[in-house]
């Protein structure tokens, strides 16, 4: 089954067309999250660029949506890997 989003009524603040597109990328995106962070932190690393995502909507082209989602995703679960590896090594 194909899911449509209409990418311009997300642009434009359709909450409904943005639930569409929360719901096919989370998934895909915990995916990346969860190959460097355990899942309750990559949860809220994916909810946090999506919230990105909403504040800048407005200024992302159509066809940049998917690499700002996987992009996003993907520099913080790695930025809080090297950030709690060098908590870790002060600790020690």
């Amino acid at each position: 089954q194909t899911i449509s989003i209409d990418i311009n009524k997300v642009q434009k603040g359709d909450e409904a067309e943005f639930r569409l597109l929360f719901n096919l990328f989370y998934p895909r995106l915990m995916s990346v999250a969860c190959r460097f962070v355990p899942e309750h932190i990559a949860e809220d690393i994916v909810q946090s660029v999506f919230v990105m995502y909403w504040e800048q909507k407005s200024t992302l082209t159509p066809n940049a949506i998917h690499s700002f989602l996987y992009k996003c995703t993907q520099k913080i679960a790695v930025s809080y890997t090297h950030l709690r590896a060098h908590e870790t090594e002060a600790d020690l």
